[in-house]
Formats: C-alpha cells, structure tokens, sequence
C-alpha cells in the first residue's frame, strides 16, 4: 500500500507540472497564423497608379481551425506613388480567429525625359526657292515642293529628307571656313518650318530657303 501510494503522489506531481493551464499567449498550436511577403520594391507607370492596378502578392496562412476557408483583405492607400508605405493584410477564419501583418512597399517613378525634336516630325509642304553665287536678284528655282522631316542619331540635329540639319533656334548660319560645305539652319513655329540651305564653294554658293507648313 505504501508503494502504491508513492506511485500517486509522484502521478499527481506530474499532472500537477504537465496539465498546468497553458500561460496566456503561450498557445502552441494558433487557430490561425498570418505572414505577410517580406518588404517590397516597385517602379511605377506614371507618377501616380491606383493601388487598385498594383498586383500585390499574396500572404501565407496557416489555418488550424479545421473546417472552411479563410479570407484576407489588403488595406493601404487607394493612390500609389514615389514614396514607402505601410501594407497591412487582415485574414479571418471559421472559427472566428483573426490575425494582421504588414510590410513596406516602396514606389519610384522615373519621368521619361521626351524628346522635343519629336515635335517638328512630319511631313512640310511649301515653297523652296534658290538663288546662284552668280545672281542673287533673280532665282533659279521657286517651286512648291514637300519634305519630310525625321529624327537624327544625332541629338542636336534633325534629318530633312536624308541630309542632316543642324537645330539652330535663330536661324543663323555661321559661314565655314572649308571649301565646300552644305549646310542647314531652321527656325520652328507652330506648324510652319524655315530651313536655310547653304551649299556649294565659299566663292560660288547656292543658296535655298524653305518655308513650309506640316500636313
């Protein structure tokens, strides 16, 4: 008898230390556990996007409730731009467990610098007229014709049909010290278009102008 009751007294001690009440937030097995995707980096379209057009990924859950699914929501700004912010995700349960997290989302726009040559490109018709080395009072040529205009690899020129222009916004045209040369200089307004062509030698040059309208 007296075995036995050693044998209870010890049962006792270790029920007492192992079916002890579980210390609050101490739960082993959660009802549900929600972790967000870690931190994340964006580049934006525009400078401003609903976040509505952002794909944000999807959070992990583990669900112990057993039975049903869960749900989550996404809460965050409804505009997105250069800048961090704070995106919290909300997931519920069946069982009426809750759980929250959140990361960092970091937007960054970079404007895409616009090309202002892009402007003057299209097709001119107008008048063209030139003049000889030899005689400047009467022209050889004036005649209506049509040129187009194109971008350079150029950045500090633009192509007038297959030759390139020189972008000179006062419509000089300083005079080279080479024997030959060819030569353009424009001025732009609106949708009209001054090009100066000057070719041939420092002794003998010809001499055309263009002023044109785009189509």
């Amino acid at each position: 008898m007296k075995v036995i009751g050693n044998v209870l007294i010890v049962l006792i001690a270790i029920c007492v230390i192992a079916c002890g009440p579980e210390p609050v937030g101490k739960d082993p097995v959660p009802a549900l556990v929600l972790s967000c995707p870690p931190d994340m980096s964006i580049v934006l379209s525009s400078d401003t996007v609903p976040s509505s057009e952002i794909d944000f990924p999807e959070p992990t859950v583990v669900n112990n409730c057993g039975f049903g699914d869960i749900t989550y929501t996404v809460n965050g700004p409804e505009q997105i731009y250069a800048g961090t912010f704070m995106i919290e995700y909300y997931v519920s349960s069946p069982c009426g467990s809750r759980d929250t997290c959140s990361f960092a989302l970091t937007a960054s726009f970079t404007p895409t610098e616009i090309d202002y040559r892009t402007r003057f490109v299209g097709t001119y018709t107008g008048r063209e007229i030139c003049y000889s080395g030899y005689n400047y009072s009467t022209p050889f040529s004036d005649k209506t014709i049509t040129v187009q205009v194109s971008l350079s690899e150029n950045p500090n020129k633009l192509k007038v049909n297959d030759d390139e222009m020189v972008i000179d916004s006062t419509g000089s045209c300083p005079y080279p010290s080479c024997c030959y040369y060819r030569f353009y200089a424009q001025n732009f307004w609106a949708d009209s278009l001054y090009i100066y062509k000057n070719s041939g030698s420092i002794g003998s040059p010809t001499e055309c102008s263009f002023r044109g309208k785009k189509q």
